[in-house]
């Protein structure tokens, strides 16, 4: 029976080995796992940071593209409306106002001045021949 029991010993003991074994075989095991999720987890941190840099910049230089087509829609407007205008002969017929009406501006004003200019001479004139009679009389 001391047979029975040495054996009973030996075999729990090979047991408990491989059971130690296969716990280190185990652990090892996961400590190789989690150093590839780790590396995992950092190079797809470092990826989406870098898709994230290229997502913010392409986003600004969208809103830079859309800033500047606005302006030349703003542009193009303007143009098209000046066009239709001289189409229309708008233009031609607001400068043709503006310029008989400071022409027109420029005559009454050389009128006026013509008007003093032969009040002053006749003024001139009456007083001289005034003065010309009190000379007379003297």
């Amino acid at each position: 029976m001391t047979g029975l029991l040495v054996a009973c010993v030996v075999l729990l003991t090979l047991a408990v080995v491989a059971l130690v074994i296969g716990i280190v075989l185990l652990a090892r095991r996961l400590r190789a796992v989690a150093r590839t999720m780790e590396d995992t987890l950092r190079s797809g941190r470092d990826d989406i940071s870098a898709v994230s840099r290229d997502i913010h910049q392409s986003l600004s230089e969208a809103d830079n593209l859309m800033r500047a087509t606005r302006e030349q829609v703003g542009r193009v407007d303007r143009i098209l409306t000046g066009v239709e205008n001289f189409a229309e002969g708008r233009t031609i017929v607001d400068a043709a106002e503006k310029a008989v009406s400071s022409s027109r501006v420029t005559l009454l004003a050389a009128m006026e001045g013509v008007k003093q200019g032969l009040k002053a001479l006749r003024s001139s004139s009456n007083k001289s021949k005034e003065e010309a009679n009190d000379e007379q009389r003297t």
